[in-house]
């Protein structure tokens, strides 16, 4: 499940099944408890493809990425985005952007803009943009440098 906070913005994933009551920002409103002055709204769920949805994050505006684990077997995850067009109430569209991975949790913007992607034993970037593209695992030094992977079953 998906759902939305004040004025409509997604806050937060989960995947536990809530029992929608009342409205909240023109989504159907889940009693969860929410700071003064806000509501949580249901954007999306099982019914729009949502698995075992783990992580969130604001990559543009009306544009929002998902790690979805789908369970706890390996490369069984997947890389989704839900497209909004701002109004509240309105459906969004949650498609695919890769599949086949290995327990996705992480879901970071990085300082250069790219997108870091932690799953079981990795870590990998890709742009946002039209296409996902997987670089290669990272290993990330004390130093804050960077190196490739090596071994392993790579991307």
């Amino acid at each position: 499940m998906l759902a939305a906070g004040w004025f409509g913005k997604v806050a937060w994933a989960a995947p536990v099944a809530y029992v929608p009551s009342g409205q909240c920002a023109g989504y159907p409103r889940l009693a969860i408890t929410a700071p003064k002055g806000w509501c949580v709204g249901l954007v999306a769920d099982a019914r729009d493809g949502l698995r075992m949805p783990r992580r969130l994050l604001e990559v543009a505006p009306g544009r929002f990425w998902i790690t979805d684990m789908g369970n706890w077997e390996p490369r069984r995850g997947r890389l989704l985005e839900l497209r909004t067009n701002g109004q509240p109430g309105t459906a969004g569209r949650v498609t695919v952007l890769a599949e086949g991975l290995d327990r996705p949790h992480g879901l970071a913007k990085g300082p250069d803009g790219r997108i870091y992607i932690g799953e079981a034993g990795s870590l990998w970037r890709t742009p946002v943009g039209a296409k996902v593209e997987r670089t290669p695992r990272l290993a990330l030094l004390r130093d804050g440098r960077q190196r490739p992977q090596r071994g392993g079953q790579g991307l």
